[in-house]
């Protein structure tokens, strides 16, 4: 499978200024005969883990939604419109929390998303919606290893240097799933507090002049690993 972005860098390199159906087929041709034959397979559909996506993505844009009608709901002045965009945002709430349940539902279905739910469950800070994102990312992509899955949500450091006059700050490259990023970030700030593991490494990296931004980026990328590793060894979270 070709990142778009990818493919759209390699293009531009071409010097491609055009963008068709037609020069779009050629780029990616010139693109796959880079790729040798050993890294071409053909993708593994999981049904199980489609449908959870399907109902994750549905559940977060109902949150999107609810969350931007009530900062709409802020400026309202007039009481009769007020009062109905307050039902419409109940009736958001409501559905909410119905994906939730249908998707704790759903999982309970099948004995190894059970099984590997309950373990990420066992993350002290973890709840449940962070459980299932974590879930749906895990089993959609099985075989990666600790910098791959880095990767796919955007944690991995990249740097910029040149010569001796450049030397940009070491950042995070948010390449990878935004929602992700966003999802484990209330989780993180939720374990700096209650899970020992993350606090410790947390208050560490404060300790040595980190800034506390850095500090919690650190311990969200601690946090994945964490849970990429139980998924990995299938094992239960032992707190420190």
């Amino acid at each position: 499978m070709i990142n778009p972005q990818t493919s759209h860098n390699f293009s531009k390199s071409l010097g491609k200024r055009s963008k068709t159906d037609t020069t779009d087929a050629r780029t990616i041709w010139e693109y796959h005969k880079l790729i040798g034959d050993k890294d071409i397979s053909i993708p593994r559909v999981d049904r199980e883990i489609m449908t959870l996506s399907s109902y994750l993505a549905s559940y977060r844009l109902t949150l999107k939604q609810r969350l931007a009608l009530s900062n709409y709901l802020e400026g309202i002045k007039d009481k009769i419109l007020y009062w109905l965009l307050k039902k419409e945002q109940e009736r958001l709430r409501i559905l909410e929390q119905e994906l939730l349940i249908q998707m704790d539902t759903y999982i309970k279905q099948y004995p190894k998303l059970k099984e590997d739910y309950q373990r990420l469950l066992s993350i002290s800070g973890v709840g449940k919606k962070t459980a299932i994102s974590l879930l749906t990312l895990l089993h959609t992509y099985t075989n990666t290893n600790r910098n791959q899955i880095t990767a796919l949500i955007g944690l991995d450091p990249i740097q910029k240097q040149s010569g001796t006059s450049v030397h940009g700050k070491s950042r995070i490259s948010k390449h990878g799933n935004q929602m992700m990023r966003r999802c484990l970030y209330m989780p993180t700030l939720c374990c700096i507090k209650h899970n020992h593991k993350i606090r410790v490494f947390y208050e560490r990296l404060v300790s040595k002049h980190k800034p506390k931004k850095v500090a919690v980026i650190a311990a969200m990328r601690k946090l994945l690993l964490i849970a990429h590793a139980i998924y990995k060894n299938k094992t239960v979270y032992v707190p420190g």
